[in-house]
């Protein structure tokens, strides 16, 4: 169950934030968005909401995946890999952030892991 409402929550909080970018222009708060770093809010809220509604195993999946792509979007961010920084806008607040998002997804992905078992048994103990 926690998965999925992980999922869930962080699916809509990147919606809006996809949206926040869109109205705002190049700066949501203090981090950096243009078109392009807005689009992938918006798909990875989309994403996170559609393994939020299918279930526990595939909000696993997800925060595994995506925990890896945003901390690797965090290193390319700060080691200041030209192509990547410059397609996201991606100044240090975004650097820190992705990382940070990352560390969560993993770690829920890990204590879940840990706490209830694979992700296809935590779903079938909690029917």
């Amino acid at each position: 169950m926690m998965m999925s409402v992980l999922c869930k929550l962080m699916g809509a909080v990147f919606i809006i934030l996809a949206i926040w970018g869109l109205l705002s222009g190049t700066n949501v708060l203090m981090f950096h968005v243009n078109p392009a770093h807005n689009a992938v809010h918006l798909l990875t809220g989309i994403i996170a909401l559609s393994c939020g509604f299918r279930g526990e195993r595939a909000s696993w999946v997800f925060a595994v995946v995506f925990g890896i792509v945003y901390g690797l979007v965090a290193l390319l961010g700060f080691g200041g890999a030209e192509p990547v920084v410059s397609l996201l806008h991606l100044n240090q607040a975004d650097n820190w952030l992705h990382l940070g998002i990352a560390v969560m997804f993993l770690g829920a992905a890990v204590y879940s892991t840990v706490k209830y078992g694979e992700p296809a048994r935590h779903v079938v103990q909690h029917r």
